[in-house]
This record gives structure tokens, sequence and C-alpha cells, in this order.
């Protein structure tokens, strides 16, 4: 049995579905909206559950002790994941996001740190660790391990090297943020990563190198490029970039490896909210079951493309017999 632990950031997301997102000052009418949960340790640990019930998951992060809180450890609950490493969090509210989805998918977020601002490395007891991958996200929005560290460059970079001495496999995902601080916070972590599974736009602010051209076409060559940068910076296995028109990947050894995304009709698409999450979870997958590096990218964009018929980031999750036949159609 393959064993995955997530951590970080654990939110309830106050999805509400607007016309359009209007100007400053202006008003937009809301015409539907839920609750659902949110955040890195959420979202790809319950997708990842869902595509393989199997897998032994265990999640590490705070909430806060209020009905918000509840409700996540409640989801998790109901997906059979243990949370006995939740801290609940007296001091600080469970984080919210308020995520604003327009028509045809296109999504804004107002974000609330609250408890996830406060985890820590303290918090993870590593004597206890014993999973294959652990997984953790989202750098650039968990405060306290974001934060500069005098041997290690960040306290996340000590958390993640205290992982990988333990002889488990690491892995990251990014927060897509407007801030300069991708050089400062994320790649202090890259040199104890063994998998990064990041966007266009986070390998673009970590590298320097522009994803897209000034008509918004990638630039291929410079995505591979930031792939070869991404190792030269220290990542020791396996880098994946996604972007909605297509995926590419390099193992450190290996060849560039270039899938395209399916093709989903704008129609159908209901929201993009958690894609990049489901993406990460099909390929933890994939990877933890050491398949080709063509079908790990399948089968991420087909876990991501499920995503996109449901308004929030884990209703749209399918087991992996449904993503086989998904992708052999």
């Amino acid at each position: 049995m393959n064993k995955i632990y997530f951590a970080g950031n654990m939110i309830v997301d106050a999805i509400k579905r607007i016309e359009v997102l209007p100007k400053r000052g202006m008003l937009s009418k809301i015409f539907d909206e839920e609750m659902s949960v949110g955040g890195s340790a959420c979202n790809t640990a319950i997708n990842l559950k869902v595509i393989d019930p199997t897998i032994d998951i265990k999640v590490f992060g705070r909430v806060g002790h209020d009905e918000k809180g509840k409700f996540i450890l409640d989801t998790y609950r109901k997906y059979a994941i243990d949370t006995t490493n939740v801290i609940i969090d007296k001091e600080k509210k469970t984080s919210y996001t308020d995520v604003m989805i327009e028509k045809g998918g296109y999504r804004t977020f107002y974000q609330y740190g609250g408890a996830n601002d406060n985890l820590k490395v303290e918090d993870f007891n590593l004597d206890t660790l014993d999973c294959d991958i652990f997984h953790i996200g989202y750098l650039l929005l968990l405060a306290k391990l974001d934060v500069e560290d005098a041997e290690y460059g960040t306290k996340m970079a000590r958390l993640l090297h205290k992982v990988q001495s333990k002889g488990i496999k690491t892995s990251i995902d990014v927060v897509s943020d407007t801030s300069d601080r991708y050089k400062k916070v994320v790649v202090p972590s890259l040199k104890y990563c063994n998998y990064v599974i990041i966007n266009e736009i986070e390998a673009a602010s970590i590298t320097g190198i522009p994803a897209r051209d000034k008509d918004d076409n990638i630039i291929l060559s410079n995505i591979k490029k930031s792939i070869d940068v991404l190792f030269s910076l220290g990542v020791k296995d396996t880098v994946i970039i996604h972007y909605p028109e297509c995926a590419v990947m390099k193992q450190k050894e290996g060849a560039f490896v270039v899938v395209n995304s399916f093709n989903i009709p704008k129609n159908k698409v209901i929201s993009t909210v958690g894609a990049g999450d489901a993406f990460v979870a099909g390929a933890l997958y994939a990877l933890s079951n050491n398949l080709e590096a063509e079908m790990i990218l399948k089968i991420a964009h087909a876990s991501a493309a499920f995503n996109l018929f449901s308004p929030s980031s884990i209703d749209g999750a399918k087991p992996i017999k449904d993503i086989m036949k998904f992708i052999n159609k």
C-alpha cells in the first residue's frame, strides 16, 4: 500500500458565481454560491483518495476552533482521511477564501490566512513520519514556514530537509501569487525536493524566464529552460510544469515529455477552481506507481479535466478506472 501524506493550507472556499468581476466601486450580482474545502492539503489529498481509496493518506495542518474548522475535519473524515495530526488552533480562525467565479470559469480569490499562518516546523512529529511521499503546499501562503532560516534559507526548507533525511520523497506546490517573493521563499526549498509540480506562472516567477509571449502564447522552449533551471537549483527527481494548453515533464536523467491537455469545450466548463490541485493529485498517483512519463501527464490532465465539470475543488474527482476510460476514449 502506498502512503502519501499531505501538509499545508487547509481552507474553506466560499464560492460565489457572478456575471463578471466588477470594476472598483461597481456592483455585480451573485447568482449562486456554495461552500467547499480548499487549499492544497484539502484538495490534493481528497482528489487522490477518490482516485485510489487504497492509498494511506494522512494530513498535517491547522484549523480554527470554529464551524469552518469542523467543516474541514468532517469533510476529511467523509473520505476516510486520517486527521490525527491536524491541530485545532485556539488563537486564529480557520482560513477561508472568497472565490469569485465569472462566466467561462475565470476565478478571482480573496484570502484570509487564519490558522494556516501559525503552521510551523514544530507542528510536525517527524519521528512518526513513515510515508513514501510527503507533499506540502502552498509555498508563499504559509507565513511561519515561508520565513527566513539562517541555516536552510527558509523554515520550509528546514522541514523538507528533515523529511528527506528519513528517506521520504518530498513534493511541493506553490501558490500563484502577485508578489515578488518567489526567489526568496521558494528557491531555498528546491534542493530538498524530489518532485516539483507547478504551473507556468509560478515557474516564470521562480526562474525569471517568461512562459508566454506578448500575444499570450506559450513559449515551449522557455518552459524547457525553466525546468533545466529548477534542476540546477537542486530538484532531485522530477519537474512538471502544467498550463491550460499542455504539460511538460522531465525526470532528471530523462528526456522532455510534452503532452497536450484534453480539449474540453468551454461551454462544459463550470469552474477552474482546484484544477491545478487535481492535476497534482493525478501526477502523485502516477508517480507513486512508477508509471511512464507520458501516462503520468495523461492521468494528471484527466484528473484536472474532471475537476472542470464541478464548481468546487473536490466534487469532480473520479476513481482511476474512470480516469483511464476517459484517457482511452
